[in-house]
């Protein structure tokens, strides 16, 4: 997938030209030389780090395009005529370049957001005043978090782990500190895996982290194992991915009731009814149904797997095969 990134200058052009006017272009040299500094900005205490850890967009992120270059989508040819320059279609097609001159790549961009306020974090709460614990938990919490996010960064903009290729196949810049100035390179996918085990590993060691969080949004062991669980499967590490598993499943192991307890997730709220999840992520595209107006629609091969009269298929899809 090729990304195209452009610099917003809108906000320079104006400053320059309010300086220009003002006669004052020597201030604006200087001003333009400052770069800005995430050492200036608060937040510094416990209280802080929890409001940042307690945001609701930790969970909320969109992978959609993902979904749409998976075998699991089919998007009908009226759509993709009506909406040919979009990236959707873009992606849907597997065309080569997916974002035009110009667009964000918003997958890219908030993920980016979201480590950047976890290294803040992790960067900060050694130094914080409080208790040990709450520290080393508030620690465990945004290694998950980066975890998280770095495996969904590996699997979109690197290629699969081959254990034979891995030190030299590219993935993603490996940003562990809030640095403005820095200018990090791609990691190589082994250095990007290798990361996120680290902080998985150390995460679950925590002795104060709870088996669950305290709600969906705030992870616990069970979460670090099951992200461990997944990550070894990635590397064809199957014992290690049995172990993880395992662990994961003593601390939850409940399962939903599709008979009696199940409707479709539409908010935190509804998977936080769900015995089965163990750290909520959800995504919210307005974009995609203003453009099409519909929902998703599950490819033929995967109608194939559901019976008729499978209750996930009546649960979560219209007519047999439109998503809710």
């Amino acid at each position: 997938m090729k990304r195209k990134f452009l610099r917003h200058s809108s906000l320079s052009v104006m400053i320059a030209a309010l300086c220009v006017l003002l006669l004052l272009s020597a201030g604006c040299k200087k001003f333009f030389d400052v770069r800005p500094s995430t050492t200036s900005i608060n937040p510094t205490t416990l209280g802080d780090f929890e409001e940042m850890l307690n945001n609701d967009s930790m969970a909320i992120c969109n992978y959609l395009l993902a979904d749409f270059m998976s075998d699991d989508v089919r998007l009908e040819d009226a759509h993709l005529s009506a909406d040919a320059a979009s990236s959707y279609t873009r992606s849907y097609l597997w065309e080569q370049t997916i974002w035009k001159p110009g667009d964000a790549d918003f997958m890219y961009n908030a993920s980016y957001t979201r480590i950047l306020q976890m290294n803040i974090i992790l960067e900060r709460v050694g130094r914080s005043a409080g208790s040990e614990q709450q520290k080393n938990v508030i620690r465990a919490q945004a290694q998950i978090n980066r975890a998280w996010y770095y495996l969904q960064l590996a699997g979109l903009y690197g290629t699969d782990y081959q254990a034979a290729t891995a030190a030299a196949d590219l993935a993603v810049p490996l940003v562990l500190f809030p640095d403005a100035s820095a200018q990090p390179v791609r990691a190589t996918v082994q250095q990007v895996y290798d990361q996120v085990i680290s902080d998985l590993t150390a995460a679950v060691a925590t002795p104060g982290l709870p088996g669950m969080g305290q709600d969906v949004v705030h992870p616990g062991k069970a979460a670090g194992y099951a992200l461990l669980a997944r990550i070894y499967l990635n590397m064809a590490k199957y014992p290690d991915a049995l172990n993880a598993a395992q662990s994961a499943l003593a601390i939850n192991s409940q399962l939903l009731k599709y008979t009696r307890d199940y409707a479709p997730s539409s908010s935190l709220l509804d998977l936080s009814k769900n015995p089965e999840i163990l750290l909520a992520r959800l995504c919210i595209d307005y974009d995609f149904y203003s453009i099409r107006h519909t929902g998703l629609n599950i490819s033929p091969s995967l109608r194939a797997v559901l019976d008729s009269n499978d209750i996930r298929l009546l649960n979560n899809f219209a007519d047999g095969g439109t998503l809710y």
